[in-house]
């Protein structure tokens, strides 16, 4: 998911589906490094809210978002662009 920060890719990449029709983003090891290299971009609070847009666009299909406990970018970004918490 790194990637679709760095290099915006789709989050399609990075959605897994289910037969009952949701989806679901995974956190990973490799988002650590997210905090440390958008934590000061004002522009990076939105990313998300954005890729999810278009993802919905295309599937329609609710998608949960696995998040940190910790307050940071993504987190952030989880929460900006959830229609429920």
């Amino acid at each position: 998911m790194a990637s679709f920060f760095e290099r915006k890719v789709p989050l399609a990449h990075f959605t897994a589906r289910y037969p009952a029709g949701w989806q679901i983003i995974a956190s990973s090891l490799e988002l650590a490094k997210i905090d440390a290299t958008y934590g000061a971009d004002p522009k990076a609070a939105t990313l998300l809210k954005q890729g999810l847009q278009e993802e919905l666009t295309l599937t329609g299909a609710p998608i949960l978002i696995d998040c940190c406990p910790m307050m940071g970018v993504l987190t952030l970004n989880a929460l900006l662009a959830a229609d429920r918490v």
